[in-house]
């Protein structure tokens, strides 16, 4: 898929290196994106040479990268929304800006890395003896937590304190949302440190942000959307004065 601006070509080769960047569930997918991708770059590296900030002669990716980077800051500007927008924006989403829901969480964990079958093995098999005992007696959490935690909480019988969102690996978070207050998850949780025993303490869920609290979010959100667009105007207005083959902008 070999793609030409003007005099500049753009190789397989780089395509298929630039793939890894652009991770899609079809092969195909990726190397369009890819091509895409460099066909962008290209574009705005020519316009670069045009306006006299590159020359045409070998130049290295960081001098390459500040150009395109002068090119878009001189050419690619929006308008700040307005409170008015913002709010406008806030009436039609508002409900869905809501701050992040709280946890309080206890866990016994039962290290164990990835790659070591054995060892997770052993691991596993230790975290369900615990939520036995803990079926007969769940009473005892902090008890046992201070026996077999391998994790610093367990010092203070496997507290983990408040989390929130993102403060823990997605599939600890997931496993939290899933339990109500008190509750001890039945099976051990597998995440790549290991086993985990997992009790949620208590529950605080989000709530709806004002639009004081919302506002910056809204205005940041607009003004993104805002430039993206321009980008993709700028970008397509730039294509029609030049020579393209091989690929075709979407």
């Amino acid at each position: 898929m070999a793609i030409r601006v003007n005099e500049a070509w753009i190789s397989d080769d780089e395509i298929y290196r630039e793939m890894q960047y652009h991770p899609a569930p079809r092969r195909g997918q990726a190397e369009r994106d890819a091509a895409q991708a460099l066909l962008v770059r290209q574009i705005l590296l020519s316009e670069a040479v045009r306006t006299g900030l590159l020359s045409s002669d070998a130049v290295s990716r960081e001098v390459e990268e500040a150009a395109i980077a002068h090119v878009l800051e001189s050419r690619v500007a929006v308008e700040e929304p307005d409170e008015a927008e913002c709010r406008a924006l806030y009436d039609r989403i508002g409900q869905r800006l809501r701050s992040p829901d709280l946890f309080e969480a206890s866990h016994i964990l039962f290290l164990a890395p990835e790659g070591d079958a054995p060892l997770r093995a052993r691991a596993r098999t230790a975290a369900c003896e615990v939520l036995e005992q803990l079926a007969a007696d769940p009473s005892r959490f902090e008890d046992l937590a201070r026996a077999h935690s391998d994790c610093s909480s367990a010092g203070s019988g496997g507290s983990l304190g408040q989390l929130s969102s993102g403060d823990t690996v997605a599939e600890f978070e997931a496993a939290l949302s899933e339990l109500s207050p008190g509750e001890i998850r039945k099976l051990p949780l597998e995440t790549r440190f290991g086993f985990h025993v997992i009790r949620l303490d208590h529950r605080a869920t989000g709530r709806p942000l004002p639009f004081e609290a919302a506002e910056g979010r809204l205005r940041e959100y607009m003004r993104e959307a805002r430039w993206r667009e321009r980008f993709h105007d700028f970008v397509r207005e730039l294509a029609s004065t030049m020579e393209i083959e091989g690929f075709e902008l979407d």
